[in-house]
């Protein structure tokens, strides 16, 4: 869960600095754009997010109708927050360079990478495969996360290094974050207390 708003938080802060950046540029025939690129993202963002922001205005009109009566809020149009807050986790992973089998995807989202995810991660090593890094690290939490979510069997998942990788993806934001996370979780004392005989492959 402090991986995923950190992520969120990262990629909300980039893509806002990028998307008030587009303005004027021939890629998006002289348009003027500002940091809100959840109302109007520029090209490529536009079309690689278009539908998940859809489906993202659509819960967070849903569970603003579902507030209490009494709610200040219900009758509100949702916020910028609302909506962002409504973004899956794989959303964002799917942004990234490479898919989840270490692939590069199309130009586009190199692009992206390049010009605006990369900036949130400059405490990643300056190596030449840190895009790659980053993307492998986002898909492993995710298809954990979604087992999780989905009741799956996680027994056979090695906690140590998925929790290396949610580590190494804070320490790329900040190593604060890291420190934090590391001084909060108990992965590392319940991995060790587990009976190995309860293991299972699947």
């Amino acid at each position: 869960m402090l991986v995923e708003v950190a992520i969120r938080n990262v990629f909300d802060e980039n893509l806002s600095t990028w998307n008030l950046a587009q303005s004027g540029n021939s890629r998006n025939q002289g348009r003027i754009f500002s940091r809100s690129w959840i109302e109007e993202p520029a090209t490529p963002l536009r079309g690689m997010m278009q539908h998940a922001i859809a489906e993202a205005k659509r819960q967070a009109a849903a569970t603003a109708g579902r507030r209490h009566g009494s709610h200040p809020t219900r009758q509100t149009p949702p916020t910028q927050d609302d909506i962002l807050a409504q973004v899956s986790f794989g959303k964002w992973a799917s942004l990234m360079p490479y898919d989840s089998n270490g692939q590069p995807k199309s130009v586009k989202f190199r692009l992206l990478w390049d010009e605006a995810l990369a900036n949130g991660f400059t405490g990643a090593p300056r190596i030449d495969k840190v895009a790659q890094d980053v993307s492998g690290r986002l898909h492993r939490l995710h298809h954990l996360r979604n087992r999780i979510a989905h009741g799956e069997n996680i027994l056979a998942v090695l906690p140590g290094q998925r929790l290396l990788d949610a580590f190494f993806l804070m320490k790329y934001i900040d190593p604060s974050l890291a420190e934090w996370l590391m001084a909060l979780n108990r992965i590392r004392t319940v991995s060790r207390d587990r009976p190995i005989s309860w293991i299972a492959v699947n």
